[in-house]
């Protein structure tokens, strides 16, 4: 039985069609790392003064509504109780009182 066998002296355009689609990649824009869709949704609480829950990574539940909030932190101002200013990153979310 003869066997054929396919020259192995394929040739390659040397990567050019993967350096065009890399290049490619890198043209198109990067996806922003805000979407400010945050500062969007603390806004409106803020404006409606929303009754708000903010349950902590400790799983501590704290209630009143956000009076200001920054980069780092939320102040969060309740009813016969001192208002507090809460890192984000102890936070694990935040929601309406009564959708909770």
């Amino acid at each position: 039985m003869n066997k054929r066998t396919r020259p192995h002296n394929r040739t390659f355009r040397a990567g050019r069609s993967r350096d065009a689609v890399s290049e490619m990649v890198r043209r198109l824009p990067r996806a922003q790392e805000q979407t400010q869709a945050e500062a969007m949704y603390l806004t409106q609480l803020i404006q409606d003064k929303t009754p708000v829950i903010v349950k902590l990574v400790t799983d501590e539940e704290i209630s009143g509504w956000i009076e200001y909030y920054d980069k780092s932190f939320i102040r969060l101002t309740r009813d016969k109780a001192p208002n507090v200013f809460i890192y984000k990153d102890q936070i694990k979310f935040i929601a309406e009182q009564g959708r909770h």
